[in-house]
């Protein structure tokens, strides 16, 4: 299954020289629409909402440097710096408690099945990404 919002697990490869470069990889058609609109709209409307990735650091910071819609999230759950990663509990674990909130009161999208899994297994309920027409009308729903 192809993923959102990343590249291969090292988004970093050395060329011959030994300098750094970044990875190009083309996003799936469902990714490509995510530009924040969504985020903005959620806290528009008051929803907390939050990030749970798994992303090395320097492609975290590279991130959050660049990418202003992330300043939506209330809570931004990074792997390298929570030291927990999908689909661990303690992932969910975290994040119900950074959102002080529920775990039947949060909603965890996710484009891959197993971590959907996972947030369910951790109380939270879940919803499998497969664009964004699919998530608003998810979200509508609640």
């Amino acid at each position: 299954m192809e993923r959102c919002g990343g590249g291969p697990r090292d988004p970093l490869r050395r060329s011959a020289d030994g300098g750094a470069r970044r990875r190009r990889r083309r996003q799936p058609e469902r990714c490509r629409s995510l530009d924040g609109r969504p985020c903005r709209g959620l806290a528009s409307l008051g929803c907390r909402i939050g990030l749970l990735s798994n992303v090395p650091e320097e492609p975290a910071a590279h991130y959050e440097a660049r990418h202003a819609w992330l300043r939506h999230f209330q809570v931004c759950a990074l792997s390298c710096r929570t030291g927990h990663a999908k689909p661990d509990p303690a992932a969910y674990r975290w994040c119900r408690d950074a959102l002080r909130e529920d775990p039947a009161r949060i909603l965890f999208v996710d484009d891959r099945p197993e971590n959907g899994r996972a947030a369910e297994a951790a109380g939270m309920r879940g919803h499998l990404f497969t664009g964004p027409a699919r998530l608003r009308e998810r979200l509508s729903r609640l």
